[in-house]
């Protein structure tokens, strides 16, 4: 499997881990996601990512692979408003 299509198939989990989790304890999430990734048989991702992904799908919203997935995939769009801030 090359990147390009580990990085689909984490879209892939990405988009239906979003659709469903919303509002999901995170840890359970997080849980959902590490066993998506070895049902895919993928190399397990590093923790921090794991956060990130499940943070964002406990959300409602799907974290982006990357900018390729953005114009390949069907990437869902976020459902929660972010603000700009500025950070002084």
């Amino acid at each position: 499997m090359d990147d390009r299509e580990r990085d689909d198939a984490l879209q892939q989990i990405i988009n239906e881990l979003a659709g469903r989790s919303r509002g999901r304890p995170h840890e359970q999430v997080a849980a959902d996601l590490r066993e998506a990734i070895r049902a895919r048989d993928l190399d397990q991702m590093p923790e921090p990512w794991i956060g990130s992904v499940a943070t964002e799908a406990a959300n409602g919203n799907a974290y982006v692979v990357s900018v390729a997935e953005v114009r390949m995939s069907n990437v869902p769009p976020p459902r929660t408003e972010n603000r700009p801030t500025a950070i002084t």
